[in-house]
């Protein structure tokens, strides 16, 4: 098990490394740590976050616990301005929730043009895999909301057939292996079959049309069994509108030998899930 120390550095290390200007986080606990790590370590106080917490997050039966864990979406800030946050129900109930935001990007200086506004969900769905009718659902609540919100910006924003309208991403924990029904309602998202907003994940395109062998990997203990145990799974996506933007390139995921075998996380990579990782070139406004 990594300490509070060594996985916030390490979290703080791959975000650097890589030098994002959107993170996405799920089962977030530690994030104002992790913010403070990356801004002592760049010198200068480039990054920012919106934090939405968990509902009734089980952290908060932890021993000296540091508060809720929940979703969580790091951005540089010389490079982005965060106008909105909101929250997005996903169960009737009102007991799960996406987070939203709405990014404009800072002056882009020489290029006399300005790039569009991003828009950005991340989300947690249900887990365990005798829930996928509970992720269907939240699935249909998250495209239900994806229309009504399409609809409201269209009158307000570029026309429906413009280059620039702003595109969508969705990033998260799907906690849903490719054949699961949610994924399919993902897949088949249109509006009134205008292609523009037709989502598709950034993985299956940079893989040739298919997804990775797995996003997590996890080797455990079971209580009730004696042998060790291994989890191997699918579920972790990066969507987006290919129409709107296009995708330059996503890192491809550790081979198990290059991860160890004891599976995630370990000493390199800190957390229980690889990180999804692409590069998007985004279409200038004239």
């Amino acid at each position: 098990m990594l300490s509070f120390e060594r996985r916030c550095k390490s979290i703080s290390e791959e975000i650097l490394r890589y030098d994002p200007d959107i993170v996405c986080l799920q089962e977030a606990d530690i994030i104002k740590d992790i913010v403070k790590s990356l801004n002592a370590s760049s010198g200068r106080d480039n990054y920012s976050f919106c934090f939405l917490p968990k509902m009734s997050s089980p952290c908060l039966m932890v021993k000296n616990n540091h508060g809720p864990d929940g979703l969580a979406v790091i951005y540089r800030n010389d490079n982005y301005e965060l106008i909105k946050s909101e929250k997005i129900p996903l169960n009737e109930d009102n007991s799960r929730y996406a987070l939203f935001c709405h990014f404009i990007p800072k002056d882009v200086g020489h290029l006399n043009k300005s790039c569009p506004d991003i828009y950005l969900i991340c989300l947690h769905l249900k887990a365990k895999v005798y829930c996928s009718e509970i992720r269907r659902k939240q699935g249909e609540e998250l495209v239900k909301y994806l229309n009504s919100f399409i609809k409201r910006i269209s009158s307000t924003s570029a026309p429906v057939n413009s280059t620039v309208f702003p595109p969508i991403f969705i990033c998260g924990d799907f906690n849903a292996e490719p054949t699961e029904p949610v994924i399919n309602i993902l897949q088949n998202f249109s509006l009134n079959s205008n292609t523009l907003y037709k989502l598709t994940s950034a993985y299956y395109v940079a893989g040739g049309c298919k997804e990775p062998e797995f996003t997590t990997w996890k080797i455990r203990k079971s209580k009730r069994i004696v042998e060790l145990t291994e989890d191997c799974h699918t579920i972790d996506y990066i969507w987006y509108c290919d129409r709107l933007c296009t995708l330059l390139g996503a890192w491809s995921i550790p081979s198990k030998t290059e991860i160890g075998p004891n599976g995630l996380p370990s000493a390199i990579f800190p957390s229980d899930h690889m990180n999804l990782i692409a590069d998007f070139s985004l279409r200038l406004c004239k």
